[in-house]
């Protein structure tokens, strides 16, 4: 799987954006269902809330890379995530459910390709998200190599060089 968001995935998340948006409330109730399957630590509220931080952090992302921008506000998140103690195995269970359920719930308007790239692109995300250094540019940081599971596409990436 990729980790560098090139211009045709940016131009892949662009295209499919509206679908996206339209879809949120579908796409965050199965992703909650998905979360709160997970086990008895994750009530339905958590879950519910979860996926409702993560698909918006993603939303908002996405708008900042298809302008041409940097992730933005990740320190926020950073702080949003600790508070409501969303860590690493919340990250996988999204990242895993995302495919099917952007598939189920925008249907037929979100081409196979697009799905996939709104995987990569969350797994970037996190992973700038995770910096110790948020003010590295992304594309090094999506570029670069980093510890986690490379079929998941997401965990934390050791320091770059420094320069």
């Amino acid at each position: 799987m990729s980790t560098v968001i090139t211009a045709s995935i940016r131009n892949i998340l662009s295209s499919s954006l509206p679908s996206v948006e339209a879809s949120k409330t579908a796409i965050v109730e199965a992703l909650a269902a998905n979360l709160a399957a997970e086990g008895p630590d994750q009530s339905s509220a958590q879950a519910r809330t979860t996926a409702m931080l993560l698909v918006n952090m993603l939303l908002e992302q996405v708008v900042h890379l298809v302008e041409g921008r940097q992730p933005q506000n990740v320190e926020i998140y950073r702080e949003e995530h600790r508070l409501h103690a969303i860590d690493e195995r919340h990250y996988t269970r999204f990242a895993e459910a995302l495919i099917p359920i952007l598939r189920d719930a925008a249907g037929t308007s979100l081409p196979a390709s697009a799905a996939s790239s709104w995987r990569n692109t969350f797994g970037a995300v996190v992973r700038w998200m995770q910096q110790q250094n948020p003010c590295l540019p992304f594309e090094t940081i999506v570029s670069n190599p980093w510890r986690g599971d490379p079929k998941r596409g997401y965990g934390r990436q050791p320091h770059p060089p420094s320069p």
